[in-house]
């Protein structure tokens, strides 16, 4: 579980590279290219599995590339978002793809323990396969006119500005900024810490507190509800406290309720109830402050800047513990 939670996070070594890339064209394929990519290599596990040839080496080598998919996917979907939203509204779009992505999380653990409990775990990830599909199709009906900031190295000059987009252009853009400097500390330990505790805590919780598929899919679906509340509450608090505090406050949040699961125990039914709340009031925690912290990096960040800011700043992932990394495929 720790190696291949560590596969999916292995591309982040690449995230320089990638934000480069992303920033010298347009976003909309890319994201529509890496869902149909990410979906043709989550359906290597089923088909091998049913071939019986699946082994753990091939789980890691499809972790890496749903890894890199997926951190290719994060930063054109980031950087998509300010080419069609004013920076007046970010805060308040943010909050609603937040809201509309806590909504499918209340039954989608449901579904998934269901499906596992009911098939052979391999199989039940064809339903994921068909997700990323789905997903590609919607994207492909959105209609919007991107720019896509010109590469310098085709006539070997700067724009105006002397920010061309490149990589060290965009180091210099990124240090020379102390907010992003800061906002990069706390996530980059957030994401490292939390990595950790999802692969050990998963594992936890199923050999030492004994909780099935099923039940592991209930506790995700009623502590989703927790995001639907930070969803909707993430513009009214930083309205009313600021952006910062709410940033902070999100962490302090999180931060107590991970401390739950390494104490709690006695019956079963009481263990998941505890469960549930920790997972409530986290979510909701981690859904203020990731709203709140990308908000600023795309209200900060020029658009010829956008991949790269967002690679430096990787995405947080559930942060209460209950799933095995940001691709959450396995």
């Amino acid at each position: 579980m720790g190696v291949v939670t560590a596969m999916t996070g292995a591309p982040v070594f690449l995230g320089i590279f990638i934000g480069a890339w992303v920033d010298r064209r347009r976003r909309l394929p890319i994201l529509i290219g890496s869902d149909l990519g990410r979906a043709a290599l989550l359906a290597v596990i089923p088909i091998s599995y049913y071939m019986d040839v699946l082994s753990i080496w091939l789980i890691y080598i499809v972790a890496f590339g749903l890894g890199l998919l997926t951190m290719v996917f994060s930063i054109g979907y980031r950087s998509l978002l300010p080419a069609v939203i004013a920076k007046s509204e970010l805060v308040e779009a943010n909050s609603k793809l937040e809201l509309a992505g806590s909504g499918t999380s209340v039954l989608g653990p449901a579904a998934a323990g269901a499906l596992v409990q009911a098939v052979n775990a391999p199989f039940a990830l064809i339903f994921g396969v068909l997700n990323y599909v789905i997903l590609a199709l919607f994207f492909h009906r959105i209609r919007v006119t991107e720019h896509v900031p010109k590469d310098p190295s085709v006539n070997g000059t700067e724009n105006d500005t002397g920010n061309s987009g490149g990589i060290a252009e965009g180091i210099r853009f990124f240090r020379g900024n102390p907010v992003l400097v800061a906002i990069a500390g706390s996530q980059a330990t957030l994401v490292l810490f939390s990595a950790g505790f999802m692969s050990i805590g998963l594992l936890y919780k199923v050999r030492d507190l004994e909780i099935t598929p099923w039940l592991l899919g209930g506790i995700l679906s009623d502590g989703s509800i927790g995001s639907l509340f930070g969803a909707i509450v993430a513009t009214k608090i930083t309205r009313r406290i600021g952006v910062g505090k709410a940033m902070v406050g999100g962490l302090l949040i999180i931060a107590a309720t991970e401390l739950v699961l390494p104490i709690v125990g006695w019956s079963g039914l009481f263990i998941a109830m505890v469960l549930v709340l920790a997972l409530v009031i986290g979510d909701a925690g981690n859904v203020i402050y990731s709203v709140t912290q990308v908000s600023i990096r795309q209200a900060t960040t020029p658009d010829n800047f956008q991949g790269e800011s967002h690679q430096f700043l990787p995405r947080s992932c559930d942060l209460a513990g209950l799933q095995a990394g940001c691709s959450a495929d396995f």
